[in-house]
């Protein structure tokens, strides 16, 4: 089966573009860290970017986006390597129908 792709998607999920993003994110991430910005001012990046908070503290909950809603297998094993890791395989991911795949209590 092939997916039609269309070429602004494949430019905003480039490996250049989702490269440039993380660069973006980490540095945030700094900047909130070392206290150069307030946890306010973190929140509209970090929501644009899949990261919401959860009722536990400490928790979050990471939305990761789908290019096109079309993920390769191997994309799909990383997913799965990621819950084994890092989730003890026992928070499984849902698809939450928006093009992503949500991971709760990370």
């Amino acid at each position: 089966m092939s997916v039609a792709t269309i070429p602004e998607i494949e430019e905003r999920h480039s490996r250049e573009a989702i490269e440039a993003e993380i660069v973006r994110f980490e540095e945030k991430a700094r900047q909130l860290q070392s206290g150069a910005i307030t946890a306010e001012q973190f929140r509209p990046f970090r929501l644009k970017h899949g990261t919401y908070g959860q009722r536990q503290p400490g928790f979050q909950m990471l939305r990761v986006k789908i290019a096109a809603g079309v993920l390769k297998p191997a994309q799909l094993r990383v997913a799965g390597g990621y819950c084994g890791r890092v989730l003890d395989g026992t928070r499984p991911p849902y698809n939450t129908g928006k093009y992503s795949i949500s991971f709760r209590e990370t």
